[in-house]
């Protein structure tokens, strides 16, 4: 395999690979004081999204058969007195002796269609419960992950601190963020560790070599990438 150096200063290679740090990130950044807690915003913020999908798991669970039919038996009363207030709204138009609304089938057709609870009723009993569960269980196991989600929102607001935040395209940034996927896609690009600029990791200052160890890691590394680090010279 024919390699090539990744020389960040002037990238001028064939097919190079597009620096992936800016250099006023690096700057910014290159204290590394800020790992530790970016660390561990990156794993609240993770359970935090795996917490909202099991939210979302709970909220779409099938009701047990009693629970079911009550809710349903409040939204089509509901339904029913729409359906019923639109054919008073039809009724208007034909209040006069020698009228008929079911002759003018236009006037009928966007009447909502009638359905009975008894029908509703008889639906239900095709349905599988074998995994249902009662509205009070749905209510309980949400308000449950609700608390946890909000616990770690306290969590994350305290780590989210403003001094690693730019305003881009009128959002707000976490530079931290952009610089580490940057420094991670770089090192896929590569075939050795190396520091956020292309630099082999084993010329990186200490506490950088500590950074790459807690933000990128053995599995951002491609031993088979076609670029090889740079000596920083």
């Amino acid at each position: 395999m024919q390699e090539y150096i990744y020389d960040s200063a002037s990238h001028n290679m064939k097919d190079e690979t597009p620096i992936r740090t800016k250099p006023h990130l690096y700057s910014m950044l290159c204290g590394y004081e800020w790992v530790d807690d970016y660390i561990k915003l990156e794993r609240l913020t993770e359970e935090r999204r795996r917490l909202k999908q099991y939210r979302n798991e709970i909220e779409n669970r099938p009701l047990q058969k009693k629970n079911l039919l009550v809710r349903l038996k409040k939204q089509w009363e509901a339904y029913q007195a729409t359906r019923i207030e639109k054919l008073g709204e039809i009724l208007k138009e034909f209040q006069a002796e020698d009228t008929n609304p079911f002759e003018a089938t236009w006037a009928l057709d966007d009447l909502p269609v009638y359905i009975s609870f008894e029908e509703i009723q008889a639906a239900a009993e095709l349905l599988n419960f074998d995994d249902a569960v009662t509205a009070h269980q749905n209510q309980v196991d949400r308000r449950a992950i609700e608390s946890q989600i909000r616990e770690l929102e306290t969590e994350i607001n305290k780590l989210k601190n403003p001094d690693f935040f730019m305003f881009k395209e009128a959002a707000a940034v976490d530079i931290r963020q952009e610089f580490v996927k940057r420094w991670r896609d770089l090192q896929f690009e590569i075939n050795a560790p190396c520091g956020p600029t292309g630099v082999a990791l084993s010329l990186s200052p200490e506490n950088e070599q500590y950074a790459w160890h807690k933000l990128v890691g053995e599995e951002y590394v491609d031993h088979g990438a076609r670029y090889r680090p740079h000596d920083g010279k």
